[in-house]
């Protein structure tokens, strides 16, 4: 166990590195109505493995079109590991792990995105 490590207080300048220093950033969070974690380790390249749930849901994407995490369902032990074991398999192929830390990577979180989606919307409803 040399490269186990237990911190149980919080600092957030630690915590940055964490999620920017791990291969796979586990958020099992049974309920989360945004959280930031997952979008850090997204900007990091590391890839979050979550449960399906609120914030969660809609920042990591599990698809075969584009994926940039993992997301499980429903809220227990052997879906979490079903999800676990697909998530080794795809770092185990070094191009497609890679292609999911870019996706990641990729994503825009940004105040400007999110005003530019509301304004298409408004657009988009003021059309019916």
């Amino acid at each position: 166990y040399d490269r186990l490590y237990l911190n149980t207080s919080f600092n957030e300048e630690l915590a940055h590195k964490i999620q920017a220093g791990v291969d796979l950033f586990l958020m099992p969070s049974s309920f989360e109505p945004c959280g930031l974690s997952q979008m850090y380790s997204l900007k990091y390249g590391t890839p979050p493995l979550a449960h399906r749930t609120g914030g969660l849901a809609d920042t990591i994407i599990d698809s075969s079109d584009l994926q940039t995490g993992f997301l499980f369902e429903p809220y227990h032990c052997p879906a979490f590991l079903r999800t676990l074991d697909r998530a080794y398999q795809a770092f185990l192929n070094k191009d497609e792990w890679i292609h999911i830390q870019k996706s990641g990577m990729s994503m825009d979180f940004s105040w400007k995105k999110a005003a530019q989606n509301y304004i298409k919307m408004y657009q988009d409803l003021m059309r019916f």
